[in-house]
């Protein structure tokens, strides 16, 4: 590592979070086959010259690369219908835009990135488990800044990541959130896996969102799951013994059986190839925030509180994304550079909500659309 990037992050250790997004380049062509083997992806954090967090004995990417086997290991020797797919068995590193292609080149069904935590304070405890999504905090945020800050152990970082500064607010973008399309899987799974967690006594710290961009590239439902703390002594010794290493492995196994029995049993692995046939190439990217930049939205709703963003909460709708303007959460419906465009997209949604209206945004500022018009014409 470094001295630049322990400047940049302190003690704090790069995550990989490869795993829970944004749809970005599949084409019509890359559908999940249904007479194909279902495939799962399992993606051992760090490895090689990073070892990720450290604690007093123990590296994480030993942890994490043991439990991924073993995970993996389970899968294989209980369901003859899967296939198992690492993107790495060894102590190797792996570039996080690599991981992501080994999982959409499979095109996998399920994303399971395996981790372990650190923190400055050794009494930092508890599993959690991510999925794609917006900040929810400022604390989040400042997360995902610093997780993001990984990329720069890779060459090319800059043409790799669309021009994408880890080091900038301005950077921190709108997801155009067709991972909307995963949204309520991912979680579910998430959900799953964090109970199975509470029910082996392990500190339960809840299933977290954030727009993490190495989350960005995975074309597919995905968790990113936190097995514990290495830098807290108790939680350090139970992930260095086989027996918790068997414990948190089976635990996301069973989270698995419960999840895809579930699918099974409503028919999603059918419906999921429909949902993936409907997804344009350039409707699922990262668009980073430009100050000057004058865009349309049709807003939806207003809610004082925050609405979970999955379609079932929008009837359906799976390019939502959210704002907090005058202390109200505000949820729109995509992000256009015409008035044309959002046009169009508010008569297709006229039945769902009525009362919607298109509203325009300079950067980040909410402006008059009489402005925006005027604006764009000179």
């Amino acid at each position: 590592m470094n001295k630049f990037l322990n400047k940049l992050i302190g003690k704090r250790r790069f995550l990989f979070f490869l795993a829970i997004g944004l749809v970005f380049f599949f084409s019509t062509g890359q559908i999940h086959s249904q007479s194909s083997k279902y495939k799962v992806v399992i993606d051992a954090g760090h490895g090689g010259e990073d070892p990720g967090a450290v604690g007093k004995t123990g590296q994480e990417k030993k942890v994490v690369l043991s439990i991924a086997l073993k995970l993996g290991k389970l899968i294989k020797d209980n369901y003859t219908d899967v296939e198992v797919i690492y993107t790495r068995s060894t102590d190797v590193f792996v570039e996080l835009h690599k991981r992501a292609k080994i999982a959409n080149d499979a095109k996998a069904d399920l994303f399971i990135s395996i981790h372990a935590n650190g923190s400055k304070k050794p009494t930092a405890q508890g599993t959690d488990t991510w999925i794609m999504g917006l900040h929810k905090s400022e604390q989040n945020l400042e997360t995902a800044m610093l997780e993001n800050a990984a990329i720069l152990k890779e060459e090319n970082y800059l043409e790799e990541y669309e021009g994408f500064d880890p080091k900038s607010p301005g950077s921190y973008i709108i997801f155009n959130l067709l991972q909307s399309n995963y949204l309520e899987l991912s979680s579910s799974f998430a959900k799953y896996i964090q109970n199975n967690f509470k029910t082996v006594k392990r500190v339960d710290r809840g299933v977290n969102q954030a727009g993490f961009l190495v989350l960005w590239k995975t074309a597919m439902p995905s968790v990113l799951v936190e097995t514990g703390f290495i830098t807290n002594p108790e939680e350090e010794k139970f992930l260095l013994s086989d027996k918790g290493q068997d414990t948190i492995a089976e635990s996301i196994f069973k989270a698995f059986e419960k999840y895809r029995s579930g699918l099974k049993s409503r028919g999603a692995v059918e419906n999921y190839t429909e949902v993936i046939d409907t997804v344009k190439k350039d409707t699922a990217k990262i668009v980073v925030i430009d100050d000057n930049k004058i865009v349309f939205k049709v807003q939806i709703k207003s809610s004082k509180t925050k609405i979970d963003l999955i379609p079932d909460n929008f009837k359906g709708l799976m390019d939502v994304n959210e704002l907090i303007i005058d202390d109200s959460y505000k949820y729109y419906c995509g992000s256009f550079n015409s008035k044309k465009e959002a046009d169009e997209r508010q008569k297709k949604i006229k039945e769902l909500y009525p009362d919607s209206f298109i509203v325009a945004f300079k950067g980040s500022k909410k402006i008059p659309i009489s402005e925006a018009l005027k604006e764009i014409k000179n």
